[in-house]
């Protein structure tokens, strides 16, 4: 055949892949030998292209398309099973919260040091950091959280892809913004100690929050400050060190965990398939609308946390999420204690209301403690008072965020396909289960068994130092979860997600359906069946 002109244009089944290739160079075209190494083409469309094998043998595309995809798999060598143990930051978030809880409990059996926490003050600011102890305790939760977390930086760069590596800040870099976070996570706590603001419920994480939002929208921030404000990850470390007693699951019995436990559920499937997506039909949002569901009806913000890292999505999701919640957390701390002693709920049905359906666990205290104020009610000679009982049922709500992520990650793998929060298809289910399911909960699950292993057998002064470290360390870390959520609030990218209203008519609905049904089973459990 004469060599000519004429262009013959080629598809193959990949996307983009189109070259224009004259008659004369097919003709010439061969197929690769044994072994070699196909190069690769440049279309015109800019997409790389393996030269086809033959025109004169059916299927040569498909070839083409399999030898590109054996030179890509090639170049991605096996990592071996134990990687995601040290490159994974879900995994570090154990291995930090198990680097604070170790040395607690052996410092809670040869000390009863305590002060890793601010004491509360009135009119004099210093009197938070007396005595000397308290401060330098202090200091030393503070200052440790610098070396787990920098070795963890490290070590992820050291394990990230070529193109993440050459993005991420060095060393000195971090520690440096992780030193600014600190420092707005110590002006939290610190101004949350004063006993006035303390009493008008606005908690430590309120202040993080805002105080890192001011700072956020009122200055260009440099990238190695966002880089160290790590606030979803901060929290995941604070919800390690939340382990409890088990045994305390057990001690409000079958009401208890009615409240807890029955509740809940209801409240996610109902505020997901009901009010999400048949009312306000959040199809396009679906990330958001279960992540800010689960975070009304379980407990905040460590919900949404959880949540988030099972169905991910963009990082304005978990911000809307947590915003949404604390916006209206405090309004409903204040008022809720006055509606239920107007009502004549005694302590135990009120305190289990307030458990169930206050978002945050500080708010559920604060709650309990107005109540008990209101009927003069003494928690040291009544045998029951609302803080108790609702701190309580906060506490066994909070175990409840395991088993719920877990379902969420299956439900979310079986109905998410493509887009936003979709599987990757080469891993099996069970692989994709495990990979989304946030591995703090077994931290937690680790810490809270060797809790009760400890209150099981050791003194009571034994029980209360480690009580006190763990709950402060915790709280700490989650002091500097907040204010990394807020130095990375941008009220310009929160303007999408908040159009329209419908995260925040979702937020009142599902809390509005929430208390309802808390109520009905707190009165049914505590009063009719108790």
């Amino acid at each position: 055949m004469a060599a000519t002109d004429t262009t013959v244009l080629q598809t193959t089944p990949l996307d983009g892949l189109l070259a224009e290739t004259s008659t004369e160079d097919l003709l010439a075209t061969r197929a690769p030998a044994p072994g070699e190494v196909t190069p690769l083409l440049r279309s015109p469309a800019g997409s790389l292209s393996s030269p086809p094998s033959s025109p004169s043998r059916p299927g040569f595309e498909l070839e083409a398309v399999e030898t590109l995809a054996q030179q890509q798999q090639e170049q991605e060598p096996c990592q071996p099973w134990y990687r995601p143990f040290y490159a994974s930051s879900d995994w570090w978030s154990v291995w930090i919260g198990l680097a604070y809880f170790l040395p607690a409990v052996i410092v809670s059996f040869s000390t009863d040091l305590d002060a890793v926490a601010l004491n509360d003050w009135k009119n004099n600011p210093t009197a938070s950091w007396r005595p000397i102890e308290r401060g330098l305790g202090t200091a030393i939760i503070l200052l440790w959280a610098f070396v787990p977390a920098g070795l963890c930086h490290v070590v992820l760069n050291r394990t990230a892809s070529a193109a993440k590596a050459n993005e991420q800040i060095g060393l000195k870099p971090f520690l440096l913004g992780l030193g600014v976070v600190t420092m707005v996570a110590l002006f939290a706590r610190w101004v949350a100690q004063q006993t006035d603001i303390s009493d008008a419920g606005l908690s430590y994480e309120v202040w993080a929050l805002l105080v890192g939002i001011l700072v956020a929208n009122v200055f260009a921030l440099p990238d190695w400050l966002k880089q160290a404000a790590k606030g979803e990850f901060y929290i995941k470390v604070g919800l390690v060190l939340l382990g409890l007693d088990m045994r305390t699951v057990g001690d409000l019995g079958g009401p208890g965990l009615m409240v807890s436990w029955l509740v809940t559920p209801i409240v996610v499937l109902i505020g997901y398939r009901l009010f999400a997506m048949k009312v306000l039909r959040m199809q396009d949002a679906p990330n958001l609308a279960i992540v800010l569901t689960c975070a009304t009806s379980v407990c905040g913000a460590s919900a949404a946390t959880a949540i988030y890292g099972c169905v991910g999505g963009r990082k304005e999701v978990l911000t809307v999420a947590i915003a949404v919640v604390n916006l209206f957390t405090i309004p409903q701390m204040l008022a809720l204690p006055y509606i239920s002693s107007a009502l004549g709920f005694d302590a135990r049905v009120s305190g289990a209301w307030f458990g169930g359906s206050v978002d945050a666990t500080g708010s559920v205290v604060a709650a309990g403690s107005v109540y008990d104020d209101l009927n003069n009610i003494d928690c040291d000679t009544e045998p029951a008072c609302a803080v108790d009982t609702a701190s309580t049922v906060k506490i066994i709500q909070n175990v409840i965020i395991g088993p719920i992520a877990l379902v969420v990650t299956s439900y979310w793998l079986a109905s998410q396909t493509d887009g936003e929060g979709g599987a990757v298809q080469r891993d099996s289910k069970l692989q994709q289960l495990w990979k989304r399911f946030p591995k703090f909960i077994l931290g937690f699950l680790l810490v809270s068994t060797i809790i009760t292993i400890v209150n099981a057998t050791a003194e009571e002064d034994r029980q209360a130092t480690l009580k006190a470290l763990v709950s402060g360390s915790s709280k700490w870390w989650f002091a500097l979860g907040f204010a990394g959520i807020g130095l990375t609030t941008n009220f310009r990218e929160l303007a999408a997600p908040l159009r329209g209203g419908k995260p925040i008519l979702l937020y009142l609905m599902v809390q509005t359906f929430d208390l309802l049904l808390t109520l009905a089973f707190a009165v049914l459990a505590f009063q009719v069946i108790a």
